[in-house]
Parts: structure tokens; C-alpha cells; sequence
């Protein structure tokens, strides 16, 4: 397939079929790189994301549990809590 005059011949499209198929695979493996990285960059935002909020959380449920007791100490003083037997 020198010129393009002459017929191709089935080690010619054998040639160029496999050319053209291993040219699509480095283009496949690229964009799963790609893709993977992608990836891997949106998981690690969103762990970090969800740590965050895990922490927000416990502190918010600490400060809750400390008005929660307060607010018992109140009730206790006023007599608003009836005595458990």
C-alpha cells in the first residue's frame, strides 16, 4: 500500500485494521485514566465533605446533650419534674 494506485491486499487491511485497533485501545485506556482520576478526585472531596459534617454533628449533639441538662436543672428547681418512683 505504497502508492495508491495499487489494490490493497488482505496484509494491508490486516495491517491498517490492526494499527487502527490499537490506536482505539490507547484511546480507550486514556479516557478510563482519565475517568479513574476523575473519580478518585470526587470521592476524596466527598469523604472529606463527610468528615466534616461527622464532626459538626457530634459537636452539635454534645451542646445539645449540655442544654438538655440544663434545662432539667431548671424543671428540678421549679418543681416541673414529677419525682420517679
Amino acid at each position: 500500500m505504497t502508492n495508491g494506485h495499487a489494490p490493497v491486499t488482505k496484509q494491508d487491511m490486516d495491517e491498517a485494521v490492526s494499527g487502527l485497533r490499537n490506536e482505539l485501545l490507547a484511546a480507550m485506556k486514556a479516557s478510563e485514566s482519565k475517568l479513574l482520576q476523575a473519580l478518585y478526585g470526587y470521592a476524596e472531596s466527598n469523604r472529606l465533605r463527610l468528615s466534616q459534617q461527622e464532626a459538626e454533628m457530634a459537636s452539635l449533639m454534645a451542646r445539645l446533650g449540655v442544654l438538655e441538662d440544663r434545662l432539667l436543672l431548671l424543671e428540678k428547681r421549679l418543681n416541673l419534674v414529677e419525682p420517679t418512683q
